[in-house]
């Protein structure tokens, strides 16, 4: 991709951005906690649809899908040795203070559980176009080389990397009290971000002309 290209392409986010905060702004006041996304579903599929997008939408029947891989809650092998390497390190500060050597700390287990994703251990082709094509992006926006970061939240980038063979990228704004009251975003740092998918995607995907 020349360089008059990836200009027009960030000036047009850059046109285009008020327009993409007032869109996110009213899709959060939609609920959006289990089990009540059903406006903020509708608000994205009307929105596609007005974009000229085919939408599908369907109701999920769980017993169709429990069978697949990487249904929730995920069970395996896993799950046991990760459980007792907590449980080890745990034991072994419990005997260094008095109080909890006389009164072991109880272990529960609670919340969603599920193997480790690692982008780094996928050596194939696409993985290494995809994370070549997001550095270039992010170069070319910012001016700097692209961070990253292992983290020990999940996200979805999980199914697709170990059931779909499909390499996923996580890749965001900066944020703060994520999945908070008081979640919020940095603008600036959503415009960097949304000029770096753009790039991303049309080197990706390609570009022709409508």
């Amino acid at each position: 991709m020349d360089d008059t290209t990836k200009t027009q392409i960030m000036q047009a986010v850059d046109t285009r951005f008020g327009d993409a905060v007032e869109f996110l702004s009213e899709l959060t006041t939609h609920p959006s906690t289990r089990g009540n996304k059903q406006s903020a579903q509708t608000f994205m599929a009307d929105a596609l649809q007005s974009r000229g997008y085919e939408v599908d939408c369907w109701q999920i029947d769980v017993d169709d899908i429990a069978h697949m891989p990487g249904f929730s809650p995920a069970i395996g092998a896993y799950d046991d040795a990760a459980k007792r390497e907590v449980e080890e390190v745990l034991q072994q500060a419990a005997q260094q203070n008095d109080f909890l050597r006389n009164n072991q700390p109880e272990i529960i287990y609670h919340g969603f559980q599920a193997e480790g994703y690692a982008l780094s251990d996928d050596t194939s082709k696409s993985a290494g176009s995809a994370i070549s094509a997001l550095e270039s992006a992010h170069t070319a926006v910012t001016g700097t080389d692209l961070n990253k970061l292992a983290i020990t939240a999940t996200t979805d980038a999980r199914l697709f990397g170990l059931y779909a063979n499909t390499p996923a990228l996580v890749y965001g704004p900066k944020a703060e009290a994520i999945h908070g009251f008081n979640e919020r975003v940095d603008l600036e740092s959503t415009r960097r971000v949304t000029q770096t998918t753009a790039l991303f995607i049309a080197r990706w995907c390609g570009l022709e002309t409508l």
